[in-house]
């Protein structure tokens, strides 16, 4: 059986494969561009190099990279050996004019700013989100816990993105500063999903909405097992208190003394131990309401009291 591929992984494939517009290649390209791009102007001529994580990035951007019209491009695969010890690689494209080239992306040297032309239009926004994610983004294996990151230099371009996802689509994304520059997390399963489809993810953003929905339904089940075990345990001392008091009083002769109504609840009682109040007042005749039921228990209780049984707390409320 060969080794489980992991979420991230499987993530970033499936967003390699997609077929995507014109205009959506270039937004996505963007996204590289301001994940891992570098740029040197020298003589007249810009080269822009890209460096990447892995071979299916690196083959995605160079695929895409046409659409810029670059002079010339070419990808090199090496192996990180002092980290992770996998393939890497950097896409390079040169062109004679890159001011014109940023100019027509509407990309700036100095500033961090997504592109208003990718902004203005969600399905753009998703394809630059792709392009970036793919860059310099990982997701955690939805099995353990949530959790999306977006890496970069400048905290401008994290701080913006954030605030697109909040106003456009609802996602509350947090931004902080590591050791190697700053990270976009996104921790909300719900929100997660919501990412992954926007990139074009469906597949994985499918896989990982379901785990979502069981954790969810799990969760429910977990809380209502305890109230009703929390309920349970207290109705069952609740009615260990009642016998107690009800055996007390007819142990001492006490039992016949009770007011006729009462002396029938309190054998009904006896007799189904077991029964929460409610049920209680169905069996008597005629019927009682649960307040009725428990108000005369109470009573009982409080006549044992007064001859001696030691009840150490009150009798819980009702059920």
């Amino acid at each position: 059986m060969g080794a489980l591929i992991p979420f991230s992984t499987q993530v970033k494939s499936e967003l390699c494969g997609l077929k995507v517009t014109d205009q959506e290649a270039v937004a996505e390209l963007v996204g590289f561009l301001k994940g891992r791009g570098e740029l040197s102007i020298g003589a007249g001529v810009g080269v822009i190099n890209i460096r990447l994580g892995s071979v299916m990035a690196v083959r995605r951007c160079y695929a895409l990279s046409h659409y810029l019209s670059p002079r010339e491009k070419h990808a090199d695969i090496y192996r990180e050996m002092r980290l992770s010890g996998r393939n890497q690689g950097v896409v390079t494209l040169r062109f004679d004019e890159p001011m014109k080239l940023l100019e027509m992306l509407g990309l700036s040297v100095t500033s961090g700013d997504i592109p208003s032309w990718i902004v203005g239009d969600i399905y753009l926004l998703g394809a630059f989100l792709r392009g970036l994610f793919v860059s310099s983004g990982s997701i955690a294996d939805p099995h353990r816990h949530y959790h999306l990151e977006i890496v970069n230099d400048s905290d401008d371009l994290l701080l913006e993105l954030k605030k697109l996802l909040r106003d456009r689509i609802n996602i509350k994304a947090g931004v902080l500063k590591y050791r190697h520059g700053y990270k976009l997390y996104v921790k909300k399963g719900s929100d997660i999903v919501e990412l992954l489809n926007l990139m074009g993810a469906e597949k994985s953003a499918s896989e990982m909405e379901q785990l979502v929905t069981l954790k969810q339904i799990s969760g429910d089940v977990s809380r209502s097992y305890n109230f009703l075990a929390a309920n349970a345990e207290r109705m069952g001392t609740s009615n260990s208190k009642q016998i107690s008091a009800i055996v007390f009083l007819l142990e001492n002769d006490l039992l016949d003394d009770l007011p006729s109504d009462l002396a029938r609840l309190a054998r009904l009682r006896l007799e189904n131990e077991d029964l929460s109040l409610a049920e209680l007042g169905r069996l008597y005749e005629p019927p009682m309401s649960k307040s009725m039921v428990y108000n005369r228990l109470k009573k009982i209780m409080k006549i044992a009291r007064e001859n001696g049984w030691n009840q150490p707390t009150e009798l819980a409320e009702p059920r």
